[in-house]
């Protein structure tokens, strides 16, 4: 998952470092949760939506642009 960050985040800058910054986010809310004894279902559902979320945010296109 950390990869999708990654991808998601190179405009920003070092793919490398936005893995490593990416693995360390969902490192952190996985450890979070299970922390918080959260069950494994609703710790899947929030992860899930949290990269959902970043990757919808952060991949925008140009208005009007045609993929191809």
């Amino acid at each position: 998952m950390g990869t999708f960050f990654g991808v998601a985040f190179k405009k920003y800058g070092c793919p490398v470092t936005a893995i490593v910054i990416g693995e360390f986010i969902i490192t952190m809310i996985f450890n979070g949760l299970v922390a918080l004894d959260v069950p494994t279902t609703i710790n899947d559902f929030v992860t899930g939506a949290v990269l959902l979320a970043i990757v919808t945010l952060t991949n925008r296109g140009k208005i009007g642009s045609v993929v191809k």
